[in-house]
């Protein structure tokens, strides 16, 4: 999983995605998070790395996951990846991926089936206040899951 996502990074080609793409290509053994913070990468690219993420989710072993500070992944990224996230994700960050009501809604439906899920930061998106209602009710109904909005 982890040299097909670093091929999508490798392709992308900016200095940033080129270095996560050796990191990743170099890990000697399967490890059980995948940061791609902060590499501009766009609905498209995340897309591609969900499908991935979706092909391999009945075997892949990750517990963080973290897409954060990826501004563009928007609403179309965030519902590819709560598609594709496996359930043995524990924590996930999307903090700050412009993300709206659309894939916000997206990732609340996921978080409800997420059984190892025990944080989730999402704060600095576009959520309306009545998703931020329905957040908190979620927050209020699993107090064993940190929410940060």
């Amino acid at each position: 999983m982890y040299k097909k996502i670093a091929t999508i990074l490798t392709t992308i080609g900016t200095s940033a995605c080129l270095e996560k793409a050796k990191d990743l290509e170099n890990e000697s053994s399967q490890p059980t998070t995948l940061h791609l913070r902060n590499l501009g990468l766009g609905p498209d690219d995340i897309c591609a790395i969900a499908s991935v993420l979706e092909q391999e989710k009945d075997t892949a072993v990750l517990t963080s996951i973290s897409f954060s500070y990826n501004r563009q992944m928007g609403d179309l990224g965030a519902a590819a990846l709560a598609k594709g996230l496996p359930a043995s994700v524990q924590e996930i960050g999307l903090v700050g991926c412009g993300v709206g009501d659309t894939g916000g809604r997206a990732i609340l439906h996921w978080m409800k089936t997420a059984a190892q899920l025990h944080m989730i930061c999402m704060e600095q998106n576009e959520f309306s206040d009545a998703l931020k209602k329905e957040f908190e009710t979620f927050k209020k109904e699993h107090p064993q899951i940190l929410v940060v909005l």
